[in-house]
Parts: structure tokens; sequence; C-alpha cells
């Protein structure tokens, strides 16, 4: 029967010792993951293009080896860069140079679910996706504990790929915030559609709420503090995945808000959206998502600068900025 989560005990970095761990790509995770493990006492070396993030690595104090270099001297091999460059990085540096038995773990499921990866069939794959960006990573182990994150033993050959990935999850933290045993496959597939239903649904709901408002006459900075931007909803949120959704919501919203939130629930949801939803998940699961993803990524993501470019002098942007004449933000 599959393991629902992995116990604290079955993690122990120190089955790390004499084992040399790459962390490929320093960005928001890698950076975090590293500081971590080196500070559990790993042997950690750095894989990173030459940008601000290696100059970060080196500042860090970090051995930086080459991407040549990493899968012919690495024991563990994490790689922390997007999800386009997997290919890319295992078909030009790992297929043909990697140590038999070593580890490669992806931080994500949507390499080993949507792109075709030549994997070599002598080495370990494991998934060990964090639930929370970086900065959280990092400051919930210098506070000695740690956040959740999804386990996935993809591949055992050696017999030792679970023991050691959750000894990378001991030396992270994670084995003290919770690990869950999901599979990749389903890690993606809910993941993206989050990022394509939910995210979406907010941003235009912003949007369109601010448009309405200001046609309607209300302030725009009003209307933008009341929306997102004073961190109440973010607040509310964090609540949320402490306590819980409901009790959170009970706890700390005034009756007046709670009346509101009951009495439109089921009227906002109209069917459209329900459509939308269900459009969302099938065009994920077919892989339909994963054709047009590439597409975008080989002409260098001009649906992505047109949705920065569009919004450059939006209404939103322009309440940010009169907002922040005011109120400290950062």
């Amino acid at each position: 029967m599959k393991e629902v989560a992995f116990s604290e005990k079955e993690c122990n970095v120190n089955l790390l010792k004499g084992k040399k761990v790459c962390v490929v790509g320093y960005g928001i995770q890698g950076r975090a993951q590293a500081l971590n493990l080196r500070d559990s006492s790993v042997d950690v070396t750095i894989a990173n293009k030459d940008d601000d993030y290696l100059k970060k690595a080196i500042e860090d104090g970090f051995n930086i080896i080459s991407f040549e270099e990493v899968t012919k001297v690495s024991d563990v091999v994490m790689l922390l860069i997007p999800d386009g460059a997997h290919e890319g990085f295992i078909e030009r540096y790992y297929t043909d140079k990697h140590k038999e038995g070593s580890l490669l773990i992806f931080a994500h499921g949507y390499g080993l679910r949507f792109a075709s990866l030549e994997i070599p069939v002598d080495v370990d794959i494991a998934m060990i996706a964090p639930r929370y960006p970086g900065k959280q990573i990092r400051d919930s182990y210098l506070e000695g504990g740690g956040v959740p994150a999804f386990v996935d033993i993809v591949k055992d050959c050696s017999g030792n790929c679970k023991n050691l990935a959750l000894a990378v999850c001991d030396g992270i933290g994670f084995s003290k915030g919770g690990l869950l045993n999901v599979s990749y496959k389903e890690e993606a597939e809910v993941d993206l559609f989050i990022e394509q239903f939910m995210a979406p649904l907010f941003y235009s709901a912003v949007e369109n709420s601010m448009k309405m408002l200001n046609e309607r006459g209300y302030s725009n900075m009003v209307s933008c503090l009341e929306l997102y931007f004073s961190g109440e909803l973010g607040a509310v949120r964090t609540m949320m995945a402490q306590k819980g959704m409901y009790y959170a919501f009970k706890n700390n919203a005034s009756p007046t808000c709670q009346y509101g939130v009951a009495s439109r629930i089921d009227d906002i949801f109209v069917e459209e959206l329900k459509d939308q939803m269900e459009y969302s998940l099938d065009r994920i699961v077919s892989g339909e998502f994963a054709k047009d993803l590439q597409i975008e990524q080989s002409l260098n993501y001009p649906t992505l600068k047109k949705f920065y470019k569009d919004r450059e002098n939006s209404l939103i942007n322009k309440s940010e900025k009169e907002i922040q004449k005011y109120i400290n933000k950062g």
C-alpha cells in the first residue's frame, strides 16, 4: 500500500555524508535550498549560467562547477532550473556523463509529466516539490522549522533512492514541515490547474473590479487597497494555511463580511465558470497546454511580454504608484 506521508523519523541528513550534492540553478528556490543544505553540513556545489544568480552564489561562498562537470562528480543532482530548460540540460550534460546509481531530483513534476526527457535507466529519480517559495523555505529553516513538500520516489534502481531523497528533505528542513507522498503526475496537473484557473480568475477579478469601480466614480486608491494592496487578503490567506479555510474566515472576518460571502457564494460561481474550470484541466491533462508552452518558449515568450506591455500604463499600475506616495510599501 502506498504511503500517504513520510515521517520525520524516516529522514536522516547524515546519510548524505560523503555524498556530493549539486544544485543546478541558483534562483529563488536554488539559493534557499542550497543554503539550508550547507547549513546542515552537506557538501554542496552550484552550477548556474553566467548571470547575476551565479554572482550571488559566488558571494555566498559556494564552490562553483560547470554544467559539464555536474554529473561527473555529483552523487545527487538537484534540478532547480526552469521546466523548459530540463530537456536541454539532460540531453547535453547528463545522459552521457552521469554517474551510475546517482540521484536526479526534480522540484516540480512538469518535466517528468510532459517533457520528452531521455533519462538514463541506471539512475534514481525523485521529485521533491516544496509548497512555498524560497524565502519562506530559508526563513523557516533559520527559525528551526520547515515548510511542507510533496515527494515522489519515481524510480529506484539503486535500492537507496527513498533514503537519499528523504535525507535531502531533512537537510533542507522539509522533514519538519511535513512530507506527503504525491505522484509527479498529480503534482504537475493540479499545480498547473491552480496557475491556469485560480490565478487568472483572481487577476481578472481584480482588473475588472478596478475598471468597474472607476467607471462608477470610486477612488482608485481606495479600490486598489481594498482589493489586495493593503495586504489584508494575503494575511487572511496565510491564516487559512495555518488554521484552515473556514476556521480562519469565521474567526478573522466580521459577521458582515461572513454574511456577504455566504449569501453570494452560490450565485457568483456561474455555469460558465464551471465550464472554464473543466476546460482548463482538460487542456492540461491532454498535453495541449504543454505543446502550446513549448511553442511559446521557442518564440521567447511573446504572450508573456504582451501581457506585461499591455499593463504598463494600466489603472492598477497607476493606482499602486499613487498609493506608494502616501504609504510605505517598500
